[in-house]
């Protein structure tokens, strides 16, 4: 190569590689402060061994609240320690998407150190609107009920499994009132009405019971002296009957209305006072 040539590439190549040289200083300065602060920040990974959620099924009247609680037992890792505390968020699980419903953070004790046994437990309330509706402080589950899940990491596995379910108050069985005469003569008929209905209004259809009519006497020996029953009752119905007076003696009496289900256990009573004369 002549002369020329050899001083008109020389600086150059030596342009080129002071670049290089520069390039190499800058990827240097780059790479080593991220791999220190790779070092310095541990990736959060707690995952634990064992979740319940109880109570299981969790069954909340509809306007109502109740308490649940996520036991967790895991290990620490460094990025909790680092972090201070654990994340815990109570789920809705859904095919697509859980919905979340509340979160809470369980605070990382300082005498801990990264690899030791925890076990903790964080309560959440869980409340179902008056249209029956479950929701926690967070989030709704947009329906009735909710199959319970607890999640570490926002979109991470779920761990633990319960049910939610938002429940109708039931109405409960009742005579709802009685009619009949304060006094009556003797050796007419003790007429009577009770309106009454035979199991919850959500299942009045399927229920049987019966209403038992008794007349007992007030003072003296007392005791029943007549009675009659309406068996069977599947709907509300109105009972209209009477109870004979003939042969008994004039004194005060009590008309009981007596509202029983199909296994003979009594749901409700009522009472009228009626006096008997010749």
């Amino acid at each position: 190569m002549s002369p020329f040539w050899r001083l008109a590439i020389e600086p150059l190549a030596h342009r080129a590689a002071r670049r290089r040289s520069r390039a190499g200083r800058w990827g240097a300065a780059l790479f080593l402060p991220a791999l220190l602060l790779g070092l310095a920040a541990p990736v959060r990974a707690f995952t634990p061994t064992t979740v319940t959620i109880a109570p299981n099924p969790l069954d909340i009247p509809c306007g109502g609240s109740k308490a649940v609680t996520v036991t967790v037992t895991g290990t620490l890792t460094a990025g909790d320690l680092l972090v201070g505390n654990v994340p815990v968020r109570l789920v809705d699980e859904d095919t697509l998407s859980d919905d979340l419903l509340d979160d809470a953070n369980w605070p990382v004790p300082g005498a801990f150190a990264a690899g030791a046994v925890v076990t903790f437990a964080l309560t959440f309330t869980l409340t179902c609107t008056a249209d029956c509706v479950l929701q926690g402080a967070k989030g709704s589950s947009g329906e009735a009920s909710a199959e319970l899940a607890a999640e570490f990491t926002e979109f991470g596995s779920n761990f633990g499994s319960a049910t939610a379910n938002c429940v109708k108050k039931k109405t409960k069985t009742a005579s709802s009132s009685t009619a009949c005469p304060d006094q009556v003569t003797i050796g007419e008929p003790l007429s009577f009405v009770a309106i009454a209905f035979a199991g919850t209004n959500s299942k009045i259809r399927k229920a049987k019971g019966q209403v038992l009519v008794t007349l007992s006497q007030l003072g003296g020996n007392g005791g029943v002296v007549a009675q009659t029953a309406f068996n069977n009752l599947k709907q509300p119905v109105v009972l209209d009957g009477f109870i004979p007076t003939n042969g008994l003696p004039s004194g005060h009496y009590r008309l009981g209305v007596f509202v029983k289900n199909k296994a003979d256990r009594l749901l409700s009573e009522q009472f009228h006072d009626v006096e008997l004369v010749n």
